[in-house]
């Protein structure tokens, strides 16, 4: 059934005053029929079709989702307006007819005995429908829909439009430091941008051994394809979350997944796979630069805490950073939300916290766990939180066991500095005993795999390195053990 636009005004005005919110204003009018005539618009597409900013625009519809969502109890968002819109429209219209004393078609209008035939059938196939695969794999492989994610905005809305765009490059990478959400903003990404017809499948994979439970402890996975991990077994299990039927024959594998990748669009999520040799052989499969091994018009998206964009420049690569301080303190006080010191707290005395973590959401949330838990000052927090053999092990262990003997050497000569504390160029060297090429490169490997930070005050000068205090503690333990 076709809803015309001054209808879905008035039912969604209607539905706001029935729950005493604000009602529609001419921007978030104007958001609503540019999205209703054209689902697929960004914000940046709806600010040319109309007199406002691309800046308001963004803003206005981040508040319009929220009171539609309160309105609907359920997340509302860009990707997912128009659907929820049509089926609460519908609902509504069959209730009111379901709720008529008498439903003979010789005692009502035959249209509107129509319209109810309509929306029990939309209602009928949307029930049966309800849990798409896409969303079905998302809730048994990841912790979808668990947690709330802070100052992903403008990254998500980006990385929306890349995912989304038939023209853009099939191949994505999401790199970053461990704990810094990767994850949690591929599952946003697929969740938002994936599940509204994109893609008709999905499999998600992980190469990641151990993960971290909600009480922030760590636990090894007991699923083969996280165990013994090789591109076989990994093309194996693809193939079996895409309901693809793969020949015998190992070497025969790729070709067939290849072809039925090209008939139709899939989606694929090869989550955690931190090692080079992995990546190396993965994108032997899936080259960019071959045209034999394309996929379109399905799309692989990587997580993972290397850099591969040097490696492959036909990737579509985002480094995902620290949250900002906004972003951070906004985090921290809703994670300890019932915690009354936090909330008694100036920003000026949570900005410590951003301090100690560099916005990393994983080590934000176990200090606030910390906090939670213990009734001691920040600076006792902090030693436990450094003292946390679990958590440093969860972050560091597999990746440091990946890198060259040099990068780890590197890594381990930068711990002879004080913590914190920026080393230059040529203090790190000359401590490692590594000639010109050998540090360069194991400097590189670190920088790439997220270890090592590097910064430059001018260009004249020369780089300076750092390493998170977590890791400080856990390379001198190991250094000691």
């Amino acid at each position: 059934m076709n809803i015309d636009i001054s209808e879905v005004i008035e039912f969604i005005n209607s539905q706001l005053k029935a729950k005493n919110l604000q009602g529609l204003r001419d921007i978030e009018t104007a958001i609503i029929e540019e999205l209703w005539q054209d689902k697929s618009l960004n914000y940046t597409e709806i600010a040319e079709n109309t007199s406002f900013a691309e800046g308001t625009i963004k803003n206005k519809a981040s508040e319009l989702w929220k009171r539609l969502s309160e309105v609907f109890s359920v997340e509302v968002k860009k990707s997912n307006f128009t659907s929820i819109i049509k089926i609460n429209y519908n609902k509504i219209i069959t209730e009111e007819i379901y709720n008529q004393t008498s439903l003979d078609e010789d005692d009502i209008d035959r249209s509107i005995y129509s319209q109810y035939q309509n929306a029990k059938e939309k209602d009928y196939l949307e029930k049966k429908i309800q849990i798409s695969q896409i969303e079905k794999t998302l809730r048994e492989k990841t912790n979808w829909g668990q947690k709330r994610l802070f100052g992903i905005e403008k990254i998500l809305d980006k990385l929306g439009e890349n995912l989304q765009s038939p023209d853009d490059y099939w191949l994505m990478s999401l790199t970053g430091a461990g704990g810094i959400g990767k994850t949690s903003l591929t599952e946003k990404l697929v969740s938002e941008y994936a599940d509204d017809g994109s893609f008709v499948k999905l499999a998600w994979t992980t190469a990641k051994i151990n993960k971290l439970e909600a009480d922030m402890s760590v636990k090894k996975r007991h699923n083969r394809i996280d165990i013994d991990l090789n591109v076989d077994t990994l093309l194996y299990d693809i193939a079996t979350q895409l309901d693809i039927y793969l020949p015998p024959a190992n070497r025969d594998h790729f070709p067939a997944l290849r072809r039925k990748l090209r008939s139709d669009p899939y989606l694929i999520v090869i989550d955690n796979l931190e090692t080079l040799a992995d990546y190396e052989r993965l994108l032997d499969r899936f080259n960019p630069f071959d045209p034999d091994c394309h996929i379109r018009p399905s799309k692989v998206i990587l997580t993972s805490r290397k850099d591969v964009k040097a490696n492959n420049v036909g990737v579509r690569e985002k480094k995902i950073l620290g949250l900002d301080r906004s972003a951070t303190l906004e985090m921290i006080r809703y994670e300890a939300q019932e915690l009354d010191i936090v909330k008694q707290a100036s920003d000026e005395e949570l900005e410590a916290i951003y301090q100690k973590t560099k916005g990393n959401p994983l080590m934000i949330l176990l200090i606030v766990s910390l906090l939670i838990n213990n009734h001691e000052p920040l600076d006792k927090i902090f030693e436990r939180f450094e003292a946390n053999q679990e958590m440093q092990d969860f972050l560091y262990v597999e990746l440091v066991l990946s890198l060259s003997q040099n990068a780890r050497d590197v890594l381990t000569y930068a711990t002879q500095f004080s913590p914190n504390s920026l080393i230059e160029h040529s203090d790190l060297q000359q401590t490692s005993g590594l000639n010109d090429d050998e540090f360069i490169e194991a400097r590189n490997q670190c920088i790439k795999f997220n270890l090592l930070d590097s910064s430059r005050s001018s260009v004249t000068s020369e780089a300076r390195y750092s390493i998170h205090s977590l890791l400080y503690k856990f390379l001198r333990r190991i250094i000691n053990e």
